[in-house]
């Protein structure tokens, strides 16, 4: 479980850090956007998140975003699995429910 924690805590770094804007409020970040949906009860914490999707087996995360699509949030997490294969997993911020997960690019 510790594993977890520093995943959540360098991907909550992350995010704090992030000064990319998204489709929201216009001068809002990522951090800011999905702080105010989660304080809404819009969508879930990502470690919420997290904790329903990730697996150890999976490898180590290397970034997180918050996007909009189709007028939904997701939490895209793109990470590096055991091989060191680059993979992306698409999850509905508001349910929780993995939507896609596919080998990046």
């Amino acid at each position: 479980m510790n594993r977890m924690k520093c995943k959540v805590t360098a991907v909550l770094l992350f995010m704090t850090l992030a000064h990319t804007p998204v489709k929201g409020h216009a001068d809002e970040r990522d951090h800011d956007t999905a702080k105010r949906l989660v304080d809404a009860g819009e969508i879930m914490p990502l470690e919420t998140i997290l904790k329903q999707n990730w697996r150890d087996e999976m490898g180590s995360i290397v970034e997180v975003e918050l996007e909009q699509e189709d007028g939904r949030q997701f939490y895209e997490i793109e990470y590096l699995d055991r091989d060191g294969e680059a993979w992306k997993m698409l999850i509905n911020a508001r349910t929780g429910q993995l939507a896609r997960q596919q080998p990046d690019d």
